[in-house]
C-alpha cells in the first residue's frame, strides 16, 4: 500500500467499456497527511480484473489509443460514479485539461447539457495535440457506447477532446494572458464566432501561481550559488530515494 500513503476506501464499482464489465477501485491519500484534502485515485488494477484490464491504469498517457480511450472512460464515467458512492455533493466540477473530458458527456447524457454547463469549468494547459487529444467516433462509440451523434455535436468528427469540454462549460480558462491569445487563435471555432467579443463571454485566463512557502524546500528557495544548488537537490534526492 506504498507505505501507508494510500489507503482503501472500501469503494468499488463496475463500469463498462468495449461493452464489458470493469471493476475499478477507489483509493485515497489523506488530507490529514499533508495539511490539504482528501486526493482520490481509480485503479483497475484488482484481482476480480482479466490481465488486459488491469493494465488500463498502469501507465499515464499511454502511446496506444485504444488505452488512451480507456483511461478517459476510467477517468470520466469513473469519477461521476466515485463521487456518487462515496456521497461526496458536487457544486462545481473543474475539468483540469480535456483527459477527464468524459466526465462532462457522462453527466450531459445523464442530466442534460444545460445542467452539467451551469456546475462546470474547463481549464486548458497546452495548444499541443498530446494535450488535446482527437479520437475516432465510432472507436469512441464502440469503447464507451456513448451515443455518436451526441458526441459529434460536442466534440466535432474526429472527436477533440478539449473542444468538447470547451463547449460543456459554462467557462473555460487559459493559464496566462499570453496563453489565453494562444487559446484565442486556436479555439475560435468552437463557440462557432470568429468574434473576439463572443470567445471572451465563454473564456477567460487564471494566471498560474506557486506558493514558494508551501512548496518549494527553504534549501532550494536561498541558493545564492550553482553549486548550493546542487548540494539542495543532493539532499533531497538521497531523502527521496
Amino acid at each position: 500500500n506504498h507505505s501507508g500513503l494510500v489507503e482503501k476506501t472500501g469503494v468499488k464499482f463496475q463500469i463498462y467499456i468495449c461493452g464489458a464489465k470493469v471493476w475499478v477501485e477507489v483509493l485515497k491519500v489523506s488530507g490529514e497527511r499533508y495539511g490539504s484534502i482528501d486526493i482520490y485515485y481509480l485503479t483497475t488494477d484488482v484481482d476480480e480484473n482479466d490481465y488486459e484490464s488491469r493494465l488500463n491504469c498502469e501507465q499515464l498517457y499511454h502511446g496506444n489509443v485504444e488505452r488512451k480511450i480507456a483511461n478517459a472512460i476510467i477517468l470520466g464515467r469513473g469519477t461521476v460514479e466515485a463521487c456518487k458512492r462515496l456521497n461526496i455533493p458536487v457544486n462545481c466540477w473543474h475539468i483540469n485539461e480535456s483527459h477527464g473530458v468524459l466526465a462532462q458527456v457522462e453527466l450531459a447524457l445523464t442530466n442534460g447539457v444545460e445542467h452539467v454547463r451551469a456546475k462546470t469549468v474547463f481549464t486548458t494547459h497546452t495548444p499541443v495535440l498530446s494535450g488535446n487529444p482527437e479520437y475516432d467516433i465510432e472507436k469512441l462509440n464502440w469503447m464507451s457506447g456513448y451515443d455518436p451523434d451526441k458526441l459529434k455535436v460536442w466534440g466535432g468528427k474526429p472527436f477533440n477532446m478539449a473542444a468538447a469540454g470547451m463547449r460543456l462549460a459554462r467557462k473555460s480558462n487559459a493559464v496566462s494572458k499570453k496563453h489565453f491569445e494562444v487559446c484565442q487563435k486556436k479555439w475560435h471555432w468552437v463557440f462557432n464566432s470568429n468574434s473576439h467579443n463572443e470567445f471572451e463571454k465563454r473564456f477567460t485566463y487564471v494566471t498560474n501561481g506557486v506558493n514558494r512557502g508551501y512548496w518549494q524546500y527553504p534549501e532550494f528557495r536561498d541558493v545564492a550559488t550553482v553549486e548550493d544548488l546542487k548540494m539542495a537537490k543532493r539532499l533531497y534526492k538521497r531523502k527521496l530515494l
